[in-house]
């Protein structure tokens, strides 16, 4: 996946992570910073899935964006 998604945008989760629904929206993006010599970012995506579920995952549950 080249890129991070976005708030609407549709996406396939990966087969792993796909017990009740293959496909979901994304909902809200929450950015995590941790500052200082050694800092990182990441991302929390909240999705709504077919079966109206919420869930948080990462982008790594992502296989694909179908809608940017």
């Amino acid at each position: 996946m080249n890129q991070e998604p976005q708030v609407g945008d549709v996406v396939l989760l990966k087969e792993t992570y796909r017990e009740t629904s293959k496909y979901a929206i994304v909902i809200e993006v929450d950015r995590i910073d941790h500052l200082g010599e050694a800092g990182w970012t990441s991302f929390d995506y909240t999705i709504m899935t077919e079966d109206g579920g919420v869930s948080h995952i990462s982008s790594s549950c992502i296989e694909t964006i179908l809608s940017l």
